[in-house]
């Protein structure tokens, strides 16, 4: 049985295909030849030669490809041609052409080859990259002057990338790490370039925390613990390192900004000496300070003492007890006849009632004496008291010990009363039930007697006859408690009140401006806080300390609790 007959004509597949082929090669946009390799003539042509290299097609048919001035004017046809007779292909050569309209282009060539009923062809292709040349060559000149911006910067920049192998280090970085050039630090592992160590250790810097290492693991990170250990100096650094992500969100590379902290080192450990002098020098001051409150003091006493001793001797000196020594001398003349004497003798009848009255002279004179004695002993013991006082708080420096906050208002309160008793001053205290606490009782009392010889200067500057000062303790919560020095004086003027606690401030003439600084640095170095307010000049001022209640952790032995105190120290 026969196959049925096909409707219609049967179409030659092999002649569309040529047909298809032939159309495709025409209409690429990609500006193509093709000629015989053994003559080296064209044989075809598309149309993109004339929108890309000006030439006609039809005109290209039958010249020598290689020898048209497209190529000859090109610089890089010798290393083409030698190429091409080498290894029989181009691959990616770059030349730079000239156009029939005299433009000059630079286009990407391969050329390839086949073989065709026994004829060798050369397929030359050819894509224009003026464009994505000139692009490059600007992107050339912004990498180069991004560069210099970056070797300008006096801070060191590294950029690893994700395998954590260096690619770029401008030149503050290459010079901190110790490496000549870029090709000195390029090519090395991270590893390699960290070999550092931990800042005052001699241990080696652990690689995965090193900072770049973090970052690219997607952890920005600042850290200031790391040392360079180089052959002439060691080099402790400052590194910031952040991550940098491409748009898929990977991490590909990551950036270490870097600095050389030496001079901020030196200068840190410069400035903690001089804080550490600055303040033991206020410590000292503050020491000084007592000393001469103390000195104050016992001086107000001790003239006192002075004025009880100089009246006590003029009693001595004025005394009747001479004329009990005349009256026995009397007596001793008529001891023979005493009976006679005291009858008829004048002076004899008149010693009885003169013993009298000089018996309640002596008594009186001896009440008097007892009185001014009592007084001086009560001075003496008040001498003793600040001795004491003075005593315990030099050696008490710094030491913490579990005490009430109103007897250590007490304590600096004697330390300066005599002063305010002399000028007029009213002092109250008012203090509500406050366990007690561990305090430092030195820097507490160093703080109030500075407080209170403020207030005492603001109100003998006013000339006031009501001058007064409170001082008021509260507990601002469980772990808090503030202690606040009004005083109705002088006040502060506005822009002054930023500079009270500065060093070396003062308004006094013989004044030297450092009792309210070292009041401040005590405050901070037991973790509480020093502020001062007033409202103006001649409204007076509150000066407000702020302390932490710190209990202790174990049972200890206290001193019994204290009551609500409202003492008053009027004048006297």
């Amino acid at each position: 049985m026969t196959p049925p007959e096909p409707e219609g004509p049967i179409q030659d597949s092999t002649n569309l295909t040529k047909e298809v082929h032939q159309q495709v090669f025409l209409s690429s946009p990609t500006p193509t030849l093709i000629f015989v390799k053994s003559t080296g003539r064209i044989v075809g042509a598309n149309t993109a030669t004339t929108r890309v290299l000006g030439y006609d097609p039809a005109a290209l048919i039958g010249k020598k490809a290689l020898t048209l001035s497209l190529f000859n004017d090109s610089p890089e046809q010798a290393d083409l041609l030698a190429e091409l007779r080498t290894s029989g292909s181009v691959q990616n050569r770059e030349l730079t052409c000239l156009t029939t309209t005299g433009e000059i282009i630079h286009l990407l060539v391969n050329i390839s080859q086949c073989t065709v009923e026994g004829t060798t062809y050369f397929i030359l292709t050819a894509s224009e990259i003026t464009e994505q040349l000139e692009n490059r060559r600007t992107l050339r000149a912004n990498e180069k002057q991004l560069l210099r911006f970056l070797n300008a910067v006096p801070f060191g920049i590294l950029v690893v990338d994700a395998q954590r192998k260096p690619i770029m280090a401008n030149r503050a970085a290459r010079a901190m790490l110790g490496k000549g050039s870029a090709q000195d630090v390029a090519g090395e592992t991270l590893n390699e370039i960290y070999a550092v160590c931990m800042a005052e250790s001699v241990e080696d810097y652990p690689v995965e925390r090193t900072p770049l290492v973090r970052a690219l693991k997607g952890e920005p990170c600042t850290v200031d613990d790391i040392v360079i250990n180089r052959v002439d100096r060691i080099v402790p650094l400052e590194v910031t390192a952040t991550p940098v992500y491409d748009e898929a969100g990977r991490i590909t590379h990551a950036i270490g900004v870097f600095q050389d902290i030496s001079e901020r080192k030196e200068s840190a450990e410069k400035l903690a000496v001089t804080n550490e002098q600055l303040i033991e020098t206020a410590r000292l001051a503050g020491k000084a300070e007592i000393v001469t409150g103390v000195l104050h003091n016992v001086g107000n006493v001790v003239n006192s003492i002075g004025v009880i001793a100089t009246v006590v001797k003029n009693r001595i000196r004025h005394s009747r007890i001479r004329s009990v020594s005349r009256t026995a001398d009397l007596l001793r003349e008529h001891s023979d006849d005493l009976a006679q004497f005291f009858s008829a003798n004048e002076q004899g009848k008149k010693i009885p009632a003169f013993l009298s009255k000089l018996s309640i002279q002596l008594v009186q004179e001896q009440e008097e004496q007892l009185h001014e004695m009592e007084e001086l002993i009560q001075h003496i013991q008040h001498i003793t008291e600040i001795v004491n006082i003075q005593q315990s708080m030099a050696t008490a420096a710094g030491l913490s010990e579990m005490v009430s906050i109103d007897n250590i208002i007490d304590a600096a309160i004697q330390m300066d009363e005599p002063s305010l008793h002399k000028y007029g001053i009213s002092l109250t205290v008012e203090c509500p039930q406050i366990p007690p606490a561990i305090f430092d009782r030195h820097r507490i009392v160093q703080i109030m007697i500075n407080l209170i010889k403020n207030a005492k200067n603001a109100l003998l500057a006013t000339g006031k006859s009501n001058k007064q000062i409170k001082v008021t303790v509260s507990k601002i919560d469980d772990e808090n408690i503030r202690i606040q020095v009004e005083d109705n004086g002088i006040g502060i003027e506005e822009d002054h009140l930023e500079r009270v606690f500065n060093h070396g401030f003062t308004t006094k003439k013989d004044g030297h401006g450092f009792g309210l600084h070292s009041a401040q640095i005590a405050a901070h170095e037991m973790g509480g806080s020093i502020a001062v307010h007033s409202d103006g000049k001649g409204e007076g001022a509150v000066f407000t300390l702020n302390l932490p209640l710190k209990r202790p952790n174990l049972a200890v032995s206290i001193e019994p609790p204290n009551i609500p105190n409202t003492r008053s120290a009027e004048p006297g």
